[in-house]
């Protein structure tokens, strides 16, 4: 079962019209959102019932209780995984922004652009795909807090992929076992000219080159 609770602590808040009236707002709104709604299987109210008793079966249509701890409307789990017929763009981005600031109070050990760095680095060795909304969803934030934090550290998430790119093309190229154009693949370059040509920009130096000074050293 899956319960929406409406807990009332404090005496001077509590207001019977007012609970009646969340109650049954609570259960209009879900046959906004889901067309058909959310049938509970009972509720429980907090206050004792009152003398027009009756009104609460015609409006809510199951089984009701008074004098409970809280006041709940009970239904079936399942039910959770209902679709909503009707979206809110206003407020999906409300929630959004929401949410980006609870995940904003988590303190991690790593700042943002070494958790980026080391995305890119599993997506290389898994030769996955390089995508930023992929980063973004791994680190549970949007594309643009991705960008804006990103940003506020110096870096863009184009930037350390080429960092990350170089640094394990290097590494490779030190070893005699793989090809230069294996390297090129392995770093998800679509030829080995754009390879090379990447590679001299970071370095100054070709692959080939590179790899001769390396091994000569």
């Amino acid at each position: 079962m899956a319960v929406l609770e409406f807990r009332i602590e404090s005496p001077q808040f509590f207001s019977i019209p007012e609970i009646e009236r969340m109650t049954a707002s609570a259960q209009a709104r879900s046959r906004y959102l889901l067309r058909k709604g959310i049938t509970p299987k009972y509720m429980t109210f907090q206050h004792a019932a009152p003398s027009y008793v009756k009104n609460y079966g015609v409006t809510f249509k199951v089984p009701i209780s008074f004098n409970q701890k809280t006041t709940a409307i009970v239904f079936e789990r399942k039910l959770l995984d209902s679709k909503i017929k009707l979206n809110n763009p206003h407020l999906l981005n409300v929630l959004i922004d929401y949410a980006e600031k609870l995940l904003n109070k988590i303190t991690t050990k790593d700042n943002i652009k070494d958790q980026v760095r080391r995305f890119i680095k599993h997506k290389l060795e898994d030769n996955d795909v390089l995508d930023v909304n992929l980063a973004a969803k791994k680190l549970n934030m949007s594309r643009h807090t991705l960008y804006r934090k990103l940003k506020k550290e110096g870096v863009s998430f184009q930037s350390l992929a080429e960092e990350v790119r170089q640094a394990k093309a290097k590494h490779y190229l030190q070893e005699n076992n793989i090809s230069i154009i294996e390297v090129a693949y392995l770093l998800r370059f679509s030829e080995l000219s754009a390879f090379s040509r990447a590679f001299k920009r970071w370095t100054g130096e070709s692959p080939a080159q590179f790899r001769i000074n390396t091994i000569s050293k």
